[in-house]
């Protein structure tokens, strides 16, 4: 039975009848037969929007596994697309995880790091379950641990609830300098609370951004959730490549944090505090504050502040300005070919102006509106997530330094695929017509 689960927060026990009447569509005659409603059976129902799924009175049920698909833009964050897998090298160690469980295979997440002790490991999830329980990751001297899904599979990692109010998943990672921790391929619900001055890298993940949970409605609150959060005086050194994350908080004294090819929402607000930044075609939903900062093909919706602006730079990127009142305004290192810069250059320029600021406060305001990026979607879980829409300005749709988009999906090389296919079809064309693409995604 489909139906809306909204407020099952508020009941002790959701239990929908365990038979619904209903009139047959294929009957014309129904609307007027009193006797034509028919009875039948209801298994569970489910909210398709909210993703929830309450057992009907009577079923009882072990557990409840779902098959279902999604859709995306690009193979980016956790997702069952290809992915190499780790070479064992040296003394590694590798422990296989999957529900079935099965010889040499550990059922559960847990199991497996605990039998890691001080030796290096690959600990691989054949399957997509859903892994929670003590999930502590303390690491030793030099030692070397992945976390990592297997090709083709996307588990689910619910990381643990400590006593604390309001209730919230945290998964507590520490080490020291020498050690490193990578984790491939996983959709992590929770934070991760990092201590100590270890090595994390993130690859192909998904730390679903999320705002923080009223334990009482069970309802989203205006709060927002950190994906990762590093404990000062700490200096972890974080490194994220094709991944989707909530707000980032790293100790601004702490180590470098580095983003290739991912999104980080920060649902319009703080979305990466930190130390030193380097930033490769990322889009960043959200505040940026830094120490020092070095990006290079990005979309910073809102304000972007280094404290320190006498080293890195900022290329062929957009840098917003945060659209609450009393925010500080972006103070970056020197920029090359950004926008709305460049815009701004260009209207100086047909105006017989010298420079920018001798723009009407009006006329750099509207060219500001007119070059801001424009996505079809800012709602996680959605198929077109952080896509640049069609009506996106050009300066930021070919604006990267090879001509690509701005952003996230920068690899898909877009504009160039289309310019090619344009490039094509005028060969074939018969005379007097003209082509026109049709986008269907």
């Amino acid at each position: 039975m489909i139906c809306d689960l909204s407020d099952w927060g508020e009941l002790d026990i959701v239990r929908p009848s365990d038979e619904l009447a209903y009139r047959p569509n294929e009957n014309p005659h129904c609307v007027d037969d009193s006797s034509c409603p028919q009875k039948r059976t209801i298994q569970a129902a489910v909210d398709p929007v909210l993703g929830r799924i309450a057992l009907a009175a009577g079923v009882d049920a072990d557990a409840v596994f779902v098959d279902y698909a999604y859709g995306f833009g690009a193979n980016l964050g956790g997702g069952p697309y290809e992915r190499a897998v780790t070479t064992l090298d040296g003394g590694a160690i590798l422990l296989r995880v999957a529900k079935s469980g099965g010889p040499g295979t550990y059922n559960s997440l847990a199991a497996a790091l605990g039998d890691v002790n001080a030796s290096d490991a690959v600990i691989r999830i054949e399957d997509n379950g859903i892994y929670g329980g003590d999930l502590d990751v303390a690491l030793s001297t030099s030692q070397s641990i992945t976390i990592e899904a297997a090709n083709g599979v996307r588990p689910c990692i619910l990381a643990p609830i400590p006593d604390s109010t309001p209730p919230a998943r945290k998964w507590p990672i520490g080490g020291p300098e020498s050690s490193q921790l990578r984790l491939s391929g996983l959709l992590i619900d929770g934070q991760l609370e990092l201590t100590g001055n270890l090595n994390l890298t993130i690859e192909d993940c998904t730390l679903a951004p999320r705002r923080k949970i009223d334990p009482n409605t069970m309802k989203a609150t205006g709060a927002v959730e950190s994906s990762i959060v590093g404990a000062d005086p700490d200096e972890p050194s974080v490194e994220i490549a094709y991944s989707i994350t909530g707000p980032i908080q790293i100790p601004t004294e702490g180590g470098p944090l580095v983003l290739r090819d991912s999104i980080v929402d920060g649902f319009r607000g703080d979305a990466i505090t930190g130390a030193d930044a380097v930033l490769e075609r990322t889009t960043v939903f959200g505040r940026t504050s830094v120490r020092s900062i070095e990006a290079s093909e990005c979309i910073f919706d809102q304000s972007v502040v280094a404290t320190r602006t006498q080293v890195g730079c900022v290329r062929f990127s957009h840098v917003g300005e945060s659209e609450q009142d009393g925010d500080p305004l972006s103070k970056t290192p020197r920029r090359y070919r950004c926008q709305p810069d460049l815009a701004l250059e260009r209207e100086a320029h047909r105006q017989g102006k010298d420079s920018p600021s001798e723009l009407d406060d009006d006329v750099r305001d509207l060219v500001k509106a007119r070059v801001a990026p424009i996505f079809t979607s800012r709602e996680y879980g959605e198929a077109a997530y952080a896509q640049l829409a069609g009506i996106c300005p050009t300066e930021i749709k070919a604006g990267a330094g090879d001509g690509g988009e701005m952003g996230a999906f920068c690899r898909l090389q877009q504009p160039h695929r289309e310019s090619n296919l344009n490039t094509a079809l005028q060969e074939y064309l018969p005379f007097g017509l003209e082509i026109a693409l049709d986008r269907i995604t």
